[in-house]
């Protein structure tokens, strides 16, 4: 939580504006309300009792707010568990800091103006008509989403207003305690804006290794075997040059689809139907109302007959699986299987057939049996099985809530222990559905956690192409500075034409240009300067110019610099194009809290450094700091979701221990970008 007290506003602006902006042109999705109806005790608080009611009514609260304003409390540090948002709100009205539902609605304003100047990016000019414009329809955004959370959540607007105040309170809580470092020096300030607002203009061309790994020698098996041993366990992207091959949980599937479209095409409506239809609807009514109602109800008709078929060739499914899960025994929502169960489990190409005898037996259709596809030759990982074709983008619905197939992998039993889901490998799961209506079932024929790689051979290929990329980014680094004298003597372009010694043929390289760099732009997206290390080595150059100087009449050898970036193993050859020095009148102007982030920083840096043992170190605003200071009993629900996540720590640490059994699953690899 004390990250948002360093930004305390640049958080309202960054994150919780730019969530709002994004969920603004979305319907609202407000899950079910969990079951705390009942008269018996939540939690206590300074040995009072919260009863089940009032829970309920703190978790509408909070629902209220983040229908009206998603992301803003989980950006404000909140726990998912209610007992952090009842420990909060009781904090602040100990302060006196939450009114009543006026300040709740007049909260609405503020809101916008901060949300619209994340959109703008820029302070917001109120003499702008375009920037007045982006102010109105955000507005116009935040009453909208409140009038339908209203409606979603059936809350009266007085109610959504007082869980809006209660929030603003929380808020004002952790702003005083942010502030209170806020009087410092003005040369500090004015130091720290120049740091977080200076800007440098830059064109640049990225040179990958990848287009030198032709003039590198192959690695030796002594080399190949080191490597492996090196970062066989190092997880992906924690390892030098971003590298890491321990692999996490992966999966082998098969899975039957049941094609909407090849019904639809397969399915036609009688005219009999139709017109039997319109009579049933429209009583004595004339052949010209027939024929202007007749598109309109063959649509209807069909529809109707494909969601029959569909449901018809489901039920078939479902009743073959039925037939084979019968032979073993349950415990639970789960099945005992044997040990030779995999030759026995559901046969989806016999069921596909089955499916496809009785649309023929009962309709007549003459149309392809469902497509089953097998992916048992190689490993997908939860991220990879989310990016298969068409199952890839089905869910599955359980009641109101509804999950991706990735999420619902992730709780495979002998991934993530029992649970309410009662998937297992071997055994069918529920129903897929995709957005076009087609449904899909399937079968996890097979699972590996989480461990390191397993041999060298499985790598081999993968491991050369790294090394041999790593030695020509060490030839480039080691050549930096006739790549700049290059680009000072010619410009960029050289050095983007295509290679003429590549073996194959290359393409010429591309050259960025006008990108503009700060040190804390945490909406910058350049794939290859987006590390501090790479802005800060921008800045401090372009900080060395004369901001008054046109750049051009600037030695271009002064404003010139190559920078490698290991992570993507490659050369950043940079030309500083532009100087934007932060004044004092844009210090002023641009509101980025710039005195409360230096005091509230200065502050926390105190209290670390003679925090030893002492409580001015904590963060006072965690539910752990909060239930200490009221000493709250907390909820089952949390205890039990501590359990929880204990019992999860302490499977991955047994399951990282040497002589964890290695058939485990194999993390993703993740490759290092290739050009």
């Amino acid at each position: 939580m004390l990250k948002f007290l360093r930004k305390y506003k640049t958080w309202i602006l960054v994150v919780g504006g730019t969530l709002l902006m994004i969920a603004f042109l979305l319907p609202g999705n407000i899950n079910s309300l969990p079951q705390m109806s009942g008269s018996g005790t939540f939690m206590s608080v300074d040995g009072q009792k919260i009863s089940m009611a009032d829970a309920q009514k703190a978790f509408r609260d909070r629902q209220a707010v983040d229908a009206v304003a998603p992301g803003m409390t989980d950006a404000l540090g909140v726990d998912p568990e209610i007992d952090h948002w009842i420990l909060l709100v009781k904090a602040a009205d100990q302060l006196g800091l939450i009114g009543g539902p006026d300040d709740g609605r007049e909260y609405i304003p503020d809101l916008a103006v901060e949300v619209t100047t994340t959109a703008l990016r820029h302070g917001l000019d109120r003499a702008n008509p375009q920037d007045m414009e982006a102010l109105e329809r955000t507005r116009q955004s935040l009453e909208l989403r409140l009038q339908n959370a209203g409606a979603q959540l059936r809350m009266p607007d007085r109610e959504i207003y007082q869980a809006l105040a209660n929030f603003r309170g929380v808020v004002r809580m952790i702003g005083m305690y942010s502030s209170m470092g806020e009087v410092v020096s003005l040369p500090r300030v004015a130091q720290e804006a120049r740091r977080r607002l200076d800007q440098g203009i830059v064109d640049y061309v990225f040179i990958p290794s990848t287009s030198y790994v032709h003039t590198v020698p192959e690695p030796t098996p002594e080399e190949i075997t080191a490597h492996y041993e090196k970062y066989r366990d190092v997880e992906p992207g924690q390892g030098e040059y971003g590298l890491g091959y321990r692999f996490g949980p992966r999966f082998q599937l098969e899975w039957l689809t049941l094609s909407r479209s090849t019904l639809r095409s397969a399915v036609t409506v009688s005219p009999v139907d139709v017109r039997k239809a319109f009579m049933q609807q429209t009583p004595g009514g004339t052949e010209e109302q027939f024929q202007a109602a007749r598109p309109e109800i063959e649509i209807a008709l069909h529809t109707a007959e494909v969601d029959r078929l569909m449901q018809d060739a489901a039920t078939t499914v479902r009743a073959e699986i039925a037939k084979t899960l019968r032979k073993v025994e349950s415990s639970g929502q789960y099945r005992e299987l044997p040990p030779d169960w995999m030759s026995q489990r559901p046969n989806l190409d016999a069921i596909s057939a089955a499916v496809l005898g009785r649309l023929i037996e009962s309709q007549g259709l003459r149309i392809p049996p469902p497509a089953v596809t097998r992916r048992q030759d190689t490993w997908l990982t939860q991220t990879s099985v989310g990016q298969l074709p068409g199952i890839g983008t089905a869910t599955i619905r359980r009641g109101a809530r509804s999950g991706s197939f990735s999420q619902y992998v992730g709780s495979l039993k002998e991934l993530a222990g029992p649970n309410e889901l009662g998937l297992q490998v071997g055994v069918p799961g529920d129903a897929l559905t995709d957005r076009d209506g087609n449904m899909y079932f399937f079968t996890i024929t097979g699972f590996k956690p989480a461990g390191p790689a397993e041999s060298v051979d499985e790598l081999q290929t993968l491991i050369v192409s790294t090394l041999k990329r790593i030695a020509a980014f060490e030839q480039l680094k080691a050549n930096a500075e006739a790549y700049r004298l290059q680009a000072i003597a010619g410009g960029l372009e050289p050095l983007a034409k295509p290679l003429e010694d590549a073996p194959q043929p290359a393409t010429a390289l591309t050259i960025r240009r006008d990108v503009g760099v700060t040190r804390t732009d945490q909406l910058f997206m350049d794939q290859v300067l987006n590390s501090d290390a790479a802005k800060n080595a921008i800045l401090d150059a372009v900080t060395k110019l004369d901001p008054k100087a046109d750049p051009k009449t600037i030695d271009v050898s002064q404003r010139t610099l190559v920078l490698p970036i290991p992570e993507r193993l490659g050369l950043a050859v940079i030309v500083v194009k532009g100087y934007n020095a932060t004044t004092a009148e844009a210090t002023r102007w641009r509101d980025f809290g710039l005195a409360r982030a230096v005091g509230s920083t200065e502050l926390r840096e105190a209290a670390g450094a003679d925090a030893a043992g002492a409580e001015r170190g904590e963060d006072p605003f965690t539910l752990q700091t909060l239930a200490k200071r009221f000493n709250a009993e907390l909820s089952v629900e949390h205890k039990s979701m501590e359990e929880r996540r204990a019992k999860e720590e302490a499977e991955r640490a047994a399951a990282a221990k040497p002589g964890t059994p290695a058939g485990g699953a194999k993390p993703k690899i993740e490759a290092i970008p290739v050009r």
